[in-house]
């Protein structure tokens, strides 16, 4: 029985056991059983996200003062014109930091889509 059940998060712990919490639910108790892996899924999104930096950082190695612009303004969210203020730039030189780095980016994409072989399907 516990082969089958034991990815559907049943607890092998009986209530009658001392460490048996009862003030805790099981994730088969709850409705979004993704709270028992808030950590996780946190630092699975973090890892993503550092990957993503880095493969943009990658492409654009030879201005990384656009790769930094579109990291902050496109991958985080922050605003232009705050991000011109943290550098010290004008918002007009960060517009264009953006668009030749958004251009750049589609440039590259465009060309690993037509060398890259299609994958099989299942």
């Amino acid at each position: 029985m516990h082969q089958f059940d034991r990815h559907r998060g049943y607890s092998r712990v009986k209530p009658e056991q001392d460490d048996f919490d009862v003030s805790e639910p099981l994730p088969s108790e709850v409705r979004d059983p993704g709270i028992f892996w808030k950590d996780e899924i946190l630092r699975q999104n973090r890892e993503e996200h550092e990957a993503d930096c880095e493969v943009i950082r990658e492409i654009l190695k030879d201005k990384p003062h656009w790769a930094e612009a579109y990291i902050a303004v496109c991958l985080e969210g922050m605003k232009e014109v705050d991000y011109a203020r943290s550098i010290g730039a004008d918002v007009h030189n960060v517009s264009k930091y953006l668009a030749r780095a958004e251009k750049k980016l589609k440039i590259f994409f465009e060309k690993r889509q037509k060398t890259c072989p299609p994958t099989a399907t299942r």
